[in-house]
């Protein structure tokens, strides 16, 4: 299945668009190491291919638990999760590219910080 240019903007741009106002936790199993919020307007407009970039994401100063970092959530501003996924050390092209940090590994009390982050919601 092929999609149009405007519908995978469309679709990346509704999908962000939940995201307004939440915020992306980095996991341990379930248990949640990092909370860092997402601006009021978390992504910018998709562009001609349909990927979207995230706005200025807020560090989490002091993360709240230490463990090794496998997993990511993003809720919407009433907490819900929108979207979840994996988290490594390396990207994984074979699996897609989830979240990926430069240390899994995160202490409680350190600076966490997310340089950038892209969503894409439709492939082709």
């Amino acid at each position: 299945m092929q999609h149009a240019q405007a519908a995978k903007q469309a679709a990346t741009d509704a999908v962000t668009a939940l995201l307004d106002g939440g915020s992306l936790e980095i996991l341990d199993g379930v248990t949640v190491l990092a909370v860092l919020p997402l601006s009021a307007t978390a992504f910018g407009a998709a562009d001609s291919n349909g990927l979207a970039t995230a706005n200025a994401i807020t560090a989490d100063d002091s993360a709240d638990a230490s463990g090794t970092a496998d997993g990511w959530q993003a809720k919407n501003s009433g907490g819900t999760v929108v979207m979840s996924g994996d988290a490594r050390a390396t990207a994984d092209p074979d699996n897609g590219e989830e979240l990926v940090l430069d240390n899994t590994a995160i202490a409680a009390g350190q600076r966490v910080s997310i340089s950038s982050w892209t969503y894409k919601a439709l492939a082709q």
